[in-house]
């Protein structure tokens, strides 16, 4: 375990679980906390999930698995984002307390115009001549921009990771590989091998060829960086729209009014809430 998740765990230990025989959802950042106890609240409005869980942050995911070996009766709730669809079925596989968003992050429910119009009040409904309509117009003008976006980032990303497995640079920088010409080459032949521009390429048109066959709902859950999109575009929309507010009020509203929490069934049925 890291120095990182090795004090993040004993700070929960300490400040948070203390004596009490309380079990942990650890999400990844701060953030994550305050999005997820609005919506533990508006599902459970006695609050009654308090008495046997403690909902808390480690810092991000690395951080959040490390604690999660350790601590097999906590469970784990990360965004899917830049994991491959073999990283998942890996991590989940080797950690049966490991949950994921059904959606690609947080943010992606504060980008579906159906869904943000259920969060409206009838007095901002009205302030956006042609309604619903005109929400969905403003809001999918560049979506197939957007998608290909996250598709390129699903191809690219995990690219990091393929590196890593393959010793990167360690296995380059070895005092005694250095020394033999033969291992050079054939280790540069292997990082060569994993970024050939062609292939990924390749890979990147039959990917975006793929999802955009899938329908316009899935694409706003999983082929949509919901933060970029949300911070950059969506929330301007809403500014255009509905008057000016900052980014972070926005999504706190949007969340402390939206139908959300039955998506989230699965993590309150492996907590033993439903």
């Amino acid at each position: 375990m890291s120095r990182r998740a090795r004090e993040r765990s004993q700070e929960i230990w300490t400040q948070q679980v203390g004596n009490s025989k309380k079990r942990v959802l650890l999400v990844e950042g701060t953030d994550d906390v305050e999005v997820y106890r609005l919506l533990f609240n508006c599902k459970f409005p006695a609050k009654d999930w308090e008495q046997n869980w403690i909902l808390s942050h480690a810092g991000g995911k690395q951080p959040l698995i490390e604690i999660l070996v350790k601590e097999p009766t906590w469970l784990g709730l990360i965004d899917r984002d830049e994991w491959s669809e073999d990283r998942i079925l890996r991590e989940q596989k080797a950690l049966s307390n490991l949950l994921l968003l059904p959606r690609f992050c947080m943010e992606n429910y504060l980008i579906c115009p159906d869904e943000i119009w259920e969060t409206l009040s009838e007095n901002q409904r009205t302030k956006i001549t042609g309604g619903l309509p005109r929400l969905k117009a403003e809001i999918l003008a560049d979506k197939d921009k957007w998608v290909r976006h996250c598709v390129l980032w699903s191809v690219i990303n995990p690219l990091w990771e393929g590196l890593k497995a393959l010793g990167f640079k360690s296995a380059l920088l070895d005092f005694n590989t250095a020394q033999n010409d033969a291992k050079i080459q054939e280790i540069l032949k292997k990082w060569y091998a994993l970024f050939e521009p062609y292939a990924i390429f390749i890979q990147f048109q039959k990917r975006l060829n793929f999802v955009m066959a899938k329908s316009e709902s899935e694409q706003l859950r999983l082929w949509v960086h919901g933060k970029q999109f949300y911070h950059s575009y969506v929330h301007q929309v809403l500014n255009q729209l509905l008057g000016q507010e900052s980014a972070v009020v926005r999504r706190y509203e949007i969340f402390r009014t939206c139908r959300l929490p039955n998506e989230l069934d699965f993590v309150y049925q492996k907590m033993g809430l439903l």
